[in-house]
């Protein structure tokens, strides 16, 4: 995709997210952050990042217990979603059909 089609004002976002795949939550949470502190306070997409932000951090911090028996598959399991969640920002950025799931925030 040509960067090109992007306006100015989203090329940073689009740099930032277009990055690698994160690897680890710890990737994920310095990504997240980089999103919150980029967005003004008038951008919709700051707010659901930031929500989201607080439960990736509650995850890594303190997994919950019960029925997420295995805390590695829910680190796996939130680094691959939170991967969609940037692919998503990518695509809607460069002008792509995102999944319906994710067109709210866009």
């Amino acid at each position: 995709m040509s960067t090109a089609t992007l306006s100015l004002a989203d090329q940073p976002l689009y740099d930032l997210v277009n990055g690698p795949s994160p690897t680890t939550i710890a990737d994920v949470i310095a990504r997240m952050q980089a999103i919150d502190a980029l967005l003004p306070a008038s951008d919709g997409l700051k707010w659901f990042n930031l929500l989201y932000l607080m439960v990736t951090q509650q995850v890594d911090l303190n997994p919950p217990g019960g029925a997420w028996q295995s805390p590695v598959w829910l680190n796996c399991l939130d680094v691959v979603f939170a991967g969609f969640y940037f692919r998503a920002i990518v695509g809607s950025l460069g002008g792509q059909a995102v999944p319906s799931a994710w067109s709210a925030f866009f």
